[in-house]
């Protein structure tokens, strides 16, 4: 079977298409890694910031 040009060209344009499908998802992938990073941060901080706060009113009424 002899492909066209035109087939080689849309067979071509559906592979770019693909590495890019590939490459969005990978992008798309890490941000959203790295924004559940920072969630997982701020709220570690903001409980360390708690703590802090009600051992310091638990030391003062002591």
């Amino acid at each position: 079977m002899r492909l066209s040009v035109i087939q080689y060209v849309s067979l071509a344009l559906a592979g770019i298409a693909l590495v890019f499908a590939f490459l969005a998802a990978g992008v798309a992938a890490a941000s959203g890694l790295a924004a559940l990073l920072v969630g997982a941060g701020l709220l570690w901080l903001g409980w360390r910031v708690v703590r802090h706060r009600l051992s310091q009113t638990r030391d003062t009424t002591a």
